[in-house]
């Protein structure tokens, strides 16, 4: 049995949360890998402690056939301090885990970007202790990004097994840049060629950055099967130039009912590029805002957004698929999902989905037009992206 890679793109409603487990050839327990985990200003508390659930069972039963005394995860990476991406930290060291009833996790080796401070008391109190000491509480290096080799492609920031994980973007211009966004790490998983970028709440700066400074030479490295949009799918994010460099099979944002996020405008991009794959045999759907509507919208695409469907009729009939009976909701109910995507080598990606209510009739007879949407210029792109860094580029260095 090969090595495999699983994204679980944990819904957490207005945040961000990506659990990947790593499995080694003939091993029965993965490696973990924790990018963010947080939310913030979520409407209903059913999807963050949705989430947190799904991480402490899937962190109990993973340590217990590791055979490990304490809950314990290989990596936590907090991309940027947004409270929205690290703020149930706190909630997950405190659970209880399955076969655990009265241990705390533990955690490998904590990364993040920007400065200790910039977290309230979470590095500098609520973390410490909680840590390997060998291994430490590391921020990501000033400007930092993997490097490349002679023949330009990208060497490994770290490896397990057969996955090489790279990071193409961390506190970037400078740690101490005001803008917490733009200086997000970006990271890219690669299994047997096939590469998964998550990029936090990185701009159409750290893009343009990316593409011209660590890969500039070759943008096929960033070439990938699946990417999780910028800032939630944010208008902000997706550039003309980083949607043909990516060039994405399927793409991932996690959603929120208070922005409109994940935005459709992003999302048309890559319809457009025409370069997502046909993944459902019947229909998926998801939810997109722009100007502070909400769209329905039918897929057979491997788009994989965290907000589902919301009924926008006075009452609904959804078919539940955990209960396997038809319930009635009324509008403004919203749904969501988690959805995983399974890597294995030679082998064609699985994209998952836990169960939902998924609409009998659907309100899709407005869906979002992506063919206004994507007529736009390139040069905007760039401009946009200049706009975003001069504030940054300008901050004084961190003492």
């Amino acid at each position: 049995m090969p090595d495999t890679m699983t994204f679980q793109f944990l819904d957490v409603g207005m945040g961000d949360s990506t659990l990947v487990q790593i499995r080694r050839r003939d091993e029965r327990f993965d490696r973990l890998v924790l990018v963010d985990c947080g939310e913030r200003r979520t409407p209903l508390g059913v999807a963050p402690a949705d989430a947190l659930a799904y991480l402490t069972r899937a962190i109990g039963e993973n340590s217990h056939a590791r055979r490990r005394r304490r809950p314990y995860i290989d990596y936590l990476i907090i991309t940027h301090p947004d409270g929205d991406h690290y703020n149930r930290v706190p909630d997950l060291l405190d659970a209880t885990f399955p076969h655990y009833p009265t241990r705390r996790l533990r955690i490998g080796d904590l990364y993040y970007g920007g400065n200790a401070a910039e977290y309230g008391r979470l590095i500098t109190r609520t973390l410490v202790g909680r840590v390997n000491a060998l291994d430490g509480l590391d921020p990501m290096s000033q400007n930092y990004h993997s490097r490349v080799d002679g023949a330009n492609r990208l060497i490994a920031w770290r490896t397990f097994g057969d996955v090489n994980l790279y990071v193409l973007s961390a506190n970037w211009p400078s740690r101490g840049t005001r803008d917490r966004n733009v200086k997000s790490i970006v990271l890219m998983f690669e299994l047997d060629g096939q590469k998964v970028i998550l990029t936090g709440d990185a701009t159409r700066a750290t893009e343009r950055h990316i593409l011209r400074d660590v890969v500039g030479r070759d943008p096929s490295e960033v070439s990938c099967h699946a990417l999780k949009l910028g800032h939630h799918g944010s208008n902000g994010s997706t550039s003309d130039a980083w949607v043909a460099a990516t060039a994405p099979f399927a793409i991932f944002a996690s959603g929120d009912q208070v922005w409109a996020h994940p935005y459709c405008r992003p999302i048309c991009k890559f319809i457009d590029g025409d370069h997502l794959r046909r993944q459902f045999r019947t229909n998926s759907y998801y939810t997109c805002g722009d100007l502070g509507r909400y769209f329905n919208n039918r897929t057979r695409l491997a788009i994989g957004m965290n907000l589902f469907y919301e009924v926008a009729r006075r009452r609904e009939r959804l078919y539940d698929e955990d209960a396997q009976r038809n319930v009635w909701a009324r509008r403004g109910t919203v749904y969501g999902v988690q959805w995983a995507l399974s890597i294995v080598p030679r082998r064609r990606f699985e994209l998952l989905r836990t169960d939902t209510c998924r609409p009998q009739d659907a309100n899709v007879n407005r869906p979002f037009d992506c063919a206004a949407a994507v007529l736009g210029d390139g040069r905007r792109d760039e401009l946009l992206a200049l706009i975003d860094v001069l504030p940054a580029a300008t901050d004084p260095a961190p003492a």
